[in-house]
Formats: C-alpha cells, structure tokens, sequence
C-alpha cells in the first residue's frame, strides 16, 4: 500500500481573507456571507471567538459585541480559485494532489517515492517551530494535539509522532512534510501535515490538528490507534446525528467504531454508514487526484518587430487554431483567450477576451480580439505573441422553442454583449440588482449581464409608476420660514411645492453611523414628483430621487 499525505488548512475561507488583508493579522477578523447588518458570521478568528463572536451570528451582534470586528465576504469564485492555487503549490510537492469537494482547505497527497526527496534545502526552509526539538518539548506539543482528557493516552501519541534515529525514510519524509507546511506558509497559509497509510486516517489526524505540527507514521499500527482518539467534533458530521451520539458518550472515533455498523445506518443514514465503515477500516477510499487545468499556450517570436495591426491578427488567428485543436482533444471549447503582446522595450501587454459562450470558433475568437486591440494604440513594436486558452467542458446546448418561434438567434444578445465588453470594457453591460436593505441608496447595486433572459411582459391595470433613485443623494436650498411664492424646492423651472405627501420615517444604522430622515413625496407645479428626505442629524433637505 502507498504512501499519502494529507494538508489541513482549517477555515479556508478566513486564511484567504487574512492573506488578502494582512494588516487584519492578529486582530479580529471574520468571513461573513454578505457585508449587511443580516448576514451570517461563517468563520472567525481566535482574535474574535475570544471577545465573543461565534460563527452563527448575525454581523450586526458581531458588531455590539466587537466593535472593531473587521469582516468581509468571500466569493466562492475566491473560494475556488484558492484551491486551485494551493493546488498548484502543492503538485510541486507531489505530482498527484486531491482537493476535497465538499471542505475546502483538505487537500490528499501521493507520499510514494518521496522518501528520495532531498532533504538539505527542506531543513533550511523550515520555520523555526517545525525545526527538530527535543522529546520532551515535543512531549509537551503533543499532549495538546487533542482534548486534555486524553493525556493518559499521551506515551501512545509521543510514539506516533517520534521518528527512530535509525529510520531514514521517516527522516526524509518528516523533512519532505516540513517543507511542504513551509511552503504553504510562505503564501499565507497555515496548515498541518499528516503522512500515513490511510485516506481517512490522515485526513482525520491532521482535522484533530486544527492546523498545527506534522506528524509522519513509522506504522499502520500506530497510525490506526492515534486515529481512535480523534474526537468526533472534529470531523464532518452532521450536527444532530452528533448530538445524538454524544448523549450517548460516543466522543471518540473508537467510541464510534465499537458500534454495530447495521445499527449505525439504521439510525443515522449512510453519510454516518460510511464514515463508520473508512473508520473501522471495513472500507478504504483510493486517491483520486485532479488533473491539472493547465491552458494550452503558444508563443511565437518575431524575426521584424511590427505595429501592424492585421499582420498580428493573422498571427493570432494559426495561433488560436492550434490552441483550439488542442481544447477539442480535451473535449473542452475556449472560455476565455489571453494575449500577451511583449514590446521592443520590454513590456509586456496582456489583453483578455471571453466569448458569449464556450466556443470552438476561430472567428468568433479573432473579431473580439480585434475589437480589443482597435482601441488600444500601441506605442512600440511588437516582438512576441503570447497566446492561452482557458478550456471548458464542452456541453450540449439546443435553442429554447420561443427564441425559434420569435425568429430570434438563439446567443445572439450574448455574442452582442461579448463584443460590447471586448470593445469598451468589462463593466459595460450591468443590470441593477435589488436588496432587500433599508437605505434606498443601498438597496440596489450593479452586475454584470452575460445573457439577456427572454422577455415575460405583463398586463398591468395600470401605468406603472417608476421610481428612480439617484446614486448621491443631491443637497437640496435650505427652506425659508416665509415663503411668498412657496417651496422653490428646484427653482423656477419647476415651480413651488403644490402638496407634500408624508412623512415616512427611516431611521437605523446605529452600529456604524445614525441614520435618522423624513421622507416626503413633493407634487411639484411642473407636475413633476419628487422624492426628497429631511436629514434630523444634519438638519437638511436632499434630493433622492423622482417618480414618474
């Protein structure tokens, strides 16, 4: 049986915003799912779990609790193209890596071979704490791997995690694990390493870790007894089927594997079947590595620099088909073309395109690149091309019966938006979004549009009225105490203030800044109506909008 490697970086998601924020670092910070007095506390800090924020609150009792919390969201197009980084560190390591689908953070390894690694230049980088100490500072270390009410179980833990003098191997792979947290540490991750025999057991040790030490195993015995003292808390278990068993004092994977595995599936389904069974070794998972998503690229260098515009497109164009012969073997179609344009002096240009849709058309490809280029003036020659695909699995796609029943192109707004996008920018094409907040200046925002979604007209008994919200809130003249003409809210071109409608009271924000206004519908003489608030803090009128 082979070797494997488990890395464990707990609370993924936070590591990242750490990494992204590093001046949060040792202050406390917390991943929530939207930044809104609503939102949920998703992972936190030892920073902030001490004052006394827990994942489950909501951000705005976070807040009363910590007013200097530091809280962001984390996309999960973040969330994955993390993984993806880390694995791309980790397949120096070891070229066959296994990221978890379901934790992010869990990341198998193939330890086969790597006894052979070259130990000098891993000692050198490693961190002083991972550096080889004595047994009875190491003693110390790991009689806290896991709950204190296992320290009677501690010779047993010192053994597994010792390595013989006279075991080079071990040596080697100790040096090889060291080096490996080193290396996710010099990108800002914390992580534990664990190296044993098992799927399940190296992923569970290195859980119990919560993302410190390294531990390789000299044997699947003692390997299999660390395993039985992992506690249950520290796996993924469904909460309630958890709490069942530890009202029944089952706190320990061995509590766990003494029970009959019918009785267990049963009683708590097949995800706890399952578990029971890899604990209790009935069941025993192969690694399943990633294939690395590496794009195809080409790169061509110019014997004559040029500026030539068509000259570059026809070199783009043989580029992009071999490229795209590459993708079709994949059974994957281009999501996204990347150019890179080195210079006479140097500097290199990088342009981007993404097409409507995952595409095999060379065309399709060049006209975007040449809408991108158009309005880009070059200011030296170019000396080398550079071109990648990034590939997609190909998937079938039929044309819904009203697109063909309007006499629409099915992807013709999507091929009309990707041009808009190649020529002027991403952002171009946005829709407004609504949400659900208080503030009317908050309660939409902008995204980005990729496909049109057919129209669904209504009949409406009546004209709609629409109410369009400025994105500033404009100052509006103070009023004055003795109107002769009335309210010249906005001056002579539309006339006074015939009727005011209100007020509609808003008032909140208290965890950052008071909010406190009066809202009013103003008919003007014009005909005009408008939406304006009085600010009781600051004590002034603003303009926030206009129905019509």
């Amino acid at each position: 049986m082979g070797l494997l490697a488990c890395v464990d970086a707990p609370a993924f998601a936070l590591q990242l915003l750490l990494r992204r924020h590093p001046h949060w670092r040792g202050r406390a910070a917390a991943v929530v799912d939207r930044d809104a007095p609503h939102g949920t506390v998703l992972w936190t800090n030892e920073a902030a779990h001490v004052r006394g924020v827990l994942a489950g609150q909501r951000y705005a009792a976070a807040l009363a609790l910590c007013p200097q919390l530091q809280a962001a969201v984390i996309e999960a197009q973040e969330l994955a193209a993390g993984v993806e980084q880390t694995c791309e560190q980790l397949r120096r390591r070891s070229p066959h890596v296994e990221p978890s689908a379901d934790e992010p953070g869990v990341f198998w390894l193939d330890a086969s071979g790597l006894e052979h690694w070259t130990a000098s230049e891993e000692r050198a980088s490693a961190p002083p704490a991972e550096r080889p100490r004595s047994k009875r500072r190491r003693a110390a270390a790991d009689a806290t791997l896991f709950d204190h009410a296992e320290r009677a179980a501690q010779a047993s833990t010192q053994a597994a995690s010792e390595l013989s003098a006279h075991a080079p191997k071990q040596r080697a792979l100790q040096s090889w694990a060291m080096g490996t947290r080193a290396a996710l540490a010099r990108e800002g991750l914390q992580c534990a390493v664990v190296v044993g025999a098992h799927h399940f057991s190296v992923y569970a040790i290195a859980r119990a870790l919560r993302g410190e030490h390294v531990l390789v195993f000299e044997s699947e015995r003692r390997e299999h007894a660390l395993l039985l003292r992992v506690p249950l808390r520290r796996l993924r278990i469904e909460p309630r089927a958890r709490a069942e068993l530890e009202q029944l004092g089952v706190w320990r994977v061995a509590d766990l594997v003494a029970l009959p595995s019918a009785g267990v599936r049963e009683r708590y389904g097949d995800e706890l079947a399952r578990l029971h069974a890899l604990a209790s070794r009935k069941l025993e998972r192969e690694l399943a590595p990633a294939a690395p998503d590496t794009p195809p690229t080409r790169s061509v260098i110019l014997d004559t620099p040029t500026g030539d515009l068509e000259l570059l497109l026809t070199l783009q164009s043989e580029l992009v088909v071999e490229l795209l012969s590459t993708l079709e073997r994949r059974g994957q179609a281009a999501v996204e073309l990347i150019l890179e344009l080195e210079l006479e002096n140097g500097v290199a240009l990088a342009e981007r395109v993404e097409p409507a849709a995952p595409t095999l058309d060379c065309a399709q490809l060049v006209r975007l690149t040449r809408l991108k280029l158009e309005r880009r003036q070059l200011p030296r020659a170019v000396q080398r091309v550079t071109l990648s695909l990034r590939g997609q699995t190909r998937r079938a796609t039929t044309a819904s019966w009203e697109s063909l029943r309007a006499g629409r192109e099915p992807g013709g707004a999507a091929r009309a938006f990707a041009a808009l996008r190649a020529a002027f920018g991403d952002d171009v094409v946005v829709r407004a979004r609504l949400h659900e907040v208080h503030l009317p200046e908050a309660s939409f925002s902008w995204e980005r549009v990729d496909q049109l979604q057919p129209p669904r007209p209504l009949q409406p008994l009546s004209a709609p009225l629409v109410r369009r919200i400025l994105g500033r809130a404009a100052a509006l003249p103070a009023r004055s105490r003795h109107e002769e003409d009335g309210w010249m809210l906005r001056g002579v071109a539309h006339g006074p203030v015939l009727r005011l409608y209100g007020p509609y009271p808003l008032s909140g924000g208290w965890w950052r800044t008071e909010v406190a206004r009066d809202y009013y519908y103003a008919q003007m003489h014009s005909g005009a109506l408008l939406w304006i608030y009085f600010d009781r803090v600051r004590r002034r009128w603003f303009l926030q909008g206009s129905v019509s």
